[in-house]
């Protein structure tokens, strides 16, 4: 795709999942992609609303703030509108999200996060992305990013959440076809990012590769840090 060709994909709707830690440049990117394609955009969940409070006080409270979540899908399902539609985030993030609070000891379940949103999806109520862009950014990006947009939470900036969201990403994205991801340096001009993301999106519009596998491809993972309790 030139520089001067703002087409949008011609074959039926496209739905994109933005991915990756927090100020890789996912929701910037999102917006460049509504102004290049007319894309409507699915907000990051703490745009849309409240966070659940944190750490969750026992297992209770973290089914309620999954079954929160799930609204918030259904909500950004019944906004997309278009031909083009970027999530900034999707539950692969609220799935990932689960695995990683391993790394903090607190209540979690990431084996009900994956049933209550493969079921969701299977039922046509909240967006499955048909393809992901996964953004990668280094420590030193990050450090000099939070100087002017603020810091996040600090069990997101937590150096072992950090890795178990990543090792559920990797996890997740090998088995997703390759014509179906991309995987770009956050940190390289924005301009560089959404060329390639256009590309991939024009390829993702017509491609015939299977689409990504359901998110209980990652059952063997969290099983790991969950005792295999099903």
């Amino acid at each position: 795709m030139h520089d001067d060709d703002h087409r949008t994909p011609q074959r039926g709707r496209v739905v994109v999942g933005l991915e990756g830690p927090c100020f890789a440049g996912k929701t910037t990117l999102a917006g460049a992609l509504a102004d290049r394609f007319g894309a409507t955009i699915a907000p990051e969940y703490a745009d849309v609303t409240a966070l659940p409070p944190f750490p969750p006080a026992d297992e209770a409270s973290v089914t309620a703030a999954l079954e929160h979540f799930l609204m918030v899908e259904h909500s950004r399902a019944d906004r997309a509108a278009g031909a083009v539609v970027v999530c900034d985030r999707s539950p692969l993030t609220l799935i990932a999200f689960e695995h990683a609070m391993a790394a903090l000891a607190v209540p979690r379940d990431p084996i009900h996060a994956i049933a209550l949103f493969t079921q969701a999806a299977e039922r046509g109520g909240i967006l499955v992305p048909d393809g992901y862009v996964h953004l990668t950014i280094t420590p030193e990006q990050v450090a000099a990013r939070q100087q002017w947009r603020g810091p996040v939470a600090a069990h997101l900036a937590h150096p072992g959440v950090q890795a178990l969201m990543r090792e559920a990403y990797e996890f997740y994205l090998r088995q997703v076809p390759p014509q179906r991801c991309l995987f770009l340096d956050g940190g390289q001009p924005l301009a560089e990012v959404v060329q390639a993301t256009s590309a991939f999106l024009d390829g993702l519009a017509v491609t015939t590769a299977p689409p990504p596998p359901s998110w209980r491809c990652l059952l063997p993972l969290v099983t790991t840090t969950t005792g295999g309790q099903q």
